[in-house]
């Protein structure tokens, strides 16, 4: 199951021994998984404040997993065509969901447990707040994009009398750059197909001889051409009408038609890219990434003979070993073609440098050395086997992400892992408003193992910490009893502090 119970307990003897007792039934019945979840001592401050910081974080606790939802199910869009990989980009810190929270540590550099708890969460409020504005301006060109490409989608569907023909016509159908003459387009119904073969060149004067010819047709009518003088458009179109034939209102500009395919073909582009970008679309001079200096020395390099291989061989494997320029790592390079290399002349290729690409822009050697002047590009998940790069073993798209996958997936493991943090400071305060000072407790996350066990664990629960608080056990038995000065609903009240953690956020 993707449901989790974070709850805590004091930590004294009384209630340490009730915490395995617990681990003990839940064990022996195979109800949940149960870990400890560790959290840091806080400066606590005034009661005051930890009373308004409760009504706060839980405020905060809902809208962060509004929009770790939100984002999920942004990535979904995205993905519309690899649906089945959706959950692989759903990660945390570079792990599943689950793993993350079963392992959760507190992180002290980003949220340091020196500040005031105040501070921590106005910390985590803002980064949350940045994410949904960002998520906000992005999602919204990302739908602009798609909107437009549907309309222009809507275009070239319909029926004849509707739908676009630029990509039906073509300048061949048309008699063009003439002073006298014109073609039009007419839409004639099926049954009616003999009558217009008979009749069109006499429904007006000037209809040139055996200039019709059908274009493309559909379920209700075919598209004709007809050539004639302009001036009898106007009487040629009436009688067209009277007779059931319909004149298509167009003009064969090829400037406007060219546009019109270019503007979805680059739709239809802009908005693959939202999701992945092939090999062959980074281009040389993008001013997006910085340059880069880098010596490759090959491993094929006579100084440093590989055993079992010839230095060829090795080449044709696409590897090098690279040492970077001042102030960048070096690491093993996977690069395109080697052998052309020591000519100074090389096409675009991508070398692989951890988990970056980078794109060759220029190249100089000096024997066995090449000095490459790189572009950073796309941060990359490790190839999965050697020379990934050289030709024919890296399909286009295969694994570089877009733009906004790429971003949904950063932003996505932020949010997420604050919404933990967030329950952990909720734990924190509720068990020291709930148990009091010194902090004392223990934190348990519980994983039930089946829906069907949730009640029975609940149960158990009540009936291990019952002796915290009688009144709030009674009261989950018997609703009709009422917690003095508690105004919640008593199914949202436990003898012992109690969060839910639901990772179904594709549900």
């Amino acid at each position: 199951m993707s449901e989790f119970w974070l709850i805590s307990a004091p930590g004294d003897k009384e209630n340490l021994q009730a915490l395995e007792r617990m681990n003990t039934v839940t064990s022996k019945s195979n109800l949940s998984y149960n870990t400890k979840f560790a959290i840091p001592d806080f400066k606590v401050g005034t009661l005051d404040s930890l009373v308004g910081l409760s009504d706060e974080l839980g405020k905060l606790d809902t809208f962060a997993e509004s929009l770790i939802r939100r984002m999920a199910q942004s990535v979904v869009e995205v993905m519309e065509d690899s649906k089945g990989k959706v959950q692989e980009h759903l990660l945390a810190n570079g792990v599943d969901l689950t793993s993350f929270v079963t392992h959760f540590e507190w992180d002290m550099a980003k949220y340091p447990v020196k500040q005031p708890l105040v501070s921590v969460v106005d910390t985590i409020a803002k980064q949350l707040a940045q994410i949904e504005m960002d998520l906000k301006s992005r999602t919204a060109a990302y739908n602009t994009l798609k909107t437009n490409l549907e309309n222009l989608e809507k275009k070239s569907m319909g029926n004849l009398f509707t739908r676009t023909l630029s990509d039906i016509v073509s300048k061949e159908d048309f008699v063009l750059d003439s002073e006298y003459l014109v073609t039009l387009l007419v839409i004639v119904p099926k049954p009616n197909y003999s009558q217009w073969q008979k009749t069109y060149e006499s429904l007006s004067d000037m209809v040139v001889p055996r200039s019709t010819k059908l274009i493309t047709e559909d379920k209700e009518g075919g598209l004709f051409t007809v050539t004639l003088f302009r001036k009898v458009i106007e009487d040629f179109k009436t009688k067209a009408k009277e007779n059931k034939f319909t004149v298509r209102e167009f003009y064969y500009d090829e400037k406007e038609i060219e546009r019109e395919r270019e503007e979805m073909a680059r739709l239809l582009s802009d908005k693959k890219q939202q999701y992945q970008t092939s090999c062959v679309a980074l281009k040389k001079g993008s001013s997006t990434f910085p340059d880069h200096k880098v010596k490759v020395t090959p491993l094929g390099n006579p100084d440093r003979p590989a055993a079992g291989q010839t230095d060829r061989e090795r080449e044709s494997e696409g590897e090098g070993e690279v040492s970077n320029a001042p102030g960048t790592p070096g690491s093993l390079a996977h690069i395109s073609s080697p052998a052309q290399a020591p000519s100074g002349k090389m096409n675009p290729c991508i070398f692989l440098f951890s988990n970056m690409a980078f794109e060759v822009l220029n190249l100089r050697s000096r024997n066995h050395a090449f000095l490459l002047i790189c572009r950073a590009s796309l941060e990359l998940p490790p190839p999965a086997v050697k020379g990934a790069c050289r030709p024919g073993r890296l399909s286009p798209g295969a694994w570089l992400e877009g733009p906004l996958l790429r971003w949904l997936k950063v932003n996505f493991s932020e949010a997420f892992i604050a919404w933990i943090h967030i329950k952990a400071l909720r734990v924190f305060v509720e068990s020291v408003l709930r148990y009091g000072l010194p902090v004392n407790f223990q934190a348990v996350l519980l994983q039930p193992h089946k829906k069907s066990s949730t009640k029975r664990l609940r149960e158990v629960l009540n009936s291990v910490f019952r002796h915290l608080d009688e009144v709030a056990a009674t009261s989950i038995l018997d609703a009709s009893v009422e917690i003095p000065g508690l105004q919640l609903n008593n199914q949202d009240y436990f003898p012992y502090v109690y969060f839910h953690i639901d990772l179904s956020l594709l549900d």
